[in-house]
């Protein structure tokens, strides 16, 4: 009997041994780590359940922690190339104000060329506030805290309103607008200044941009609101697609409008997901399609679209 104690007792020291060995193993491997010495996970020589449930609990840390600063590098990365495009976008029209400014005060400039240039500089500065404007109003609209107002409102009304604000852009642009609806009164969940914007910012891309074969579309869909505004583009490719709806993007800064901010998009996606909605762009025989969906007064959670 006191063999058998014996014996126990020597299993459990070599036990305890190991353990603690195993224990300094991984608290190691854990300085390493911290100290960047290694980016290796931990791993065990001793199989026990404690030490096993312990190490997988550190490993999930470490990969919640490789997650979170891949996240915070690809933040800063963002933000870099943010704080770069906003400086080139104010820097841009701001160089042009201050040119025509210093033409104006010329005193060899005919009266009637001074008014030009001042005109002209007006013209930038405006465009110039359109900029900031937009910073401004993407950096409320992305809090969590900016919340819209939603109720029941009847996008053909609003559709109709906003094209009928563009008219006379329209017409001056030599742009055709061929607009087919095929639902009337479609009662949308949303909000009707947002869903204004989102019709507005959408339609004043499209006239920047647009190489012809300008159409809307509104109808319904499995209880869905779809709203598809499309026109012809050239040198638009998949890539340019993938990322239209990312802050700032702009298909080539060097040819890109003074005024533009490349924001005009990514402002409509953020409106549209906070009404609950969505918007997808697609690109098909050099037509980008962009399809912005509401939720219906009489929409199913349940139907498949």
């Amino acid at each position: 009997m006191k063999i058998i104690l014996i014996l126990l007792v020597i299993v459990l020291l070599v036990y305890v041994y190991n353990l603690k060995k195993e224990i300094r193993n991984i608290s190691k491997q854990l300085e390493d780590y911290n100290q960047i010495k290694t980016r290796k996970k931990i791993d065990l020589r001793l199989f026990d359940k404690g030490l096993e449930g312990l190490s997988k609990n550190i490993n999930n840390h470490i990969n919640m922690h490789i997650q979170s600063m891949a996240i915070q590098k690809s933040t800063e990365e963002e933000l870099k190339r943010a704080i770069a495009n906003i400086a080139h976008d104010i820097r841009t029209p701001l160089t042009s104000v201050l040119g025509y400014i210093q033409m104006a005060k010329k005193t060899n400039l005919s009266r009637e060329k001074q008014i030009e240039c001042i005109n002209i500089a007006e013209g930038r500065a405006n465009s110039l506030k359109e900029i900031l404007e937009k910073f401004f109003s993407f950096s409320v609209i992305q809090s969590p805290e900016y919340n819209l107002e939603i109720e029941y409102v009847n996008l053909n009304k609003i559709l109709y309103d906003v094209i009928i604000s563009f008219y006379d852009e329209l017409k001056n642009n030599n742009i055709d607008l061929d607009v087919s609806i095929e639902y009337e009164d479609l009662i949308v969940l949303g909000n009707k200044v947002a869903i204004n914007r989102i019709i507005e910012n959408i339609i004043t891309n499209l006239i920047k941009y647009s190489k012809g074969e300008e159409s809307i579309l509104l109808k319904k869909e499995n209880n869905r609101a779809i709203l598809i505004i499309s026109n012809k583009v050239e040198n638009l490719n998949d890539e340019d697609l993938r990322l239209i709806f990312d802050r700032f993007y702009k298909q080539d800064t060097s040819r890109s409008s003074s005024t533009s901010s490349g924001l005009g998009l990514p402002i409509v996606k953020t409106l549209i997901e906070k009404m609950s909605g969505d918007i997808k762009a697609e690109l098909i025989d050099n037509k980008i399609r962009l399809i912005c969906r509401w939720k219906t007064e009489n929409y199913d959670e349940n139907l498949n679209d």
